[in-house]
């Protein structure tokens, strides 16, 4: 094995872990978003219960 089939190997070696992290950070990103969404979500519907809850008791 050659010097430059190793550094060939390693460095491909390499970008595959990156994707991997790379990848793993994508998802905790992309789960974060989704619960911040569903937390907004609920925030609204209860804004919305209590301006409704407000209306009626006009």
């Amino acid at each position: 094995m050659s010097f430059v089939n190793l550094y060939g190997w390693t460095s491909s070696l390499t970008n595959i872990i990156n994707c991997v992290t790379t990848e793993n950070i994508n998802i905790e990103i992309y789960t974060a978003i989704r619960k911040w969404e569903d937390l907004r979500l609920i925030f609204i519907e209860n804004i919305k219960k209590m301006l409704e809850l407000y209306r009626t008791r006009k």
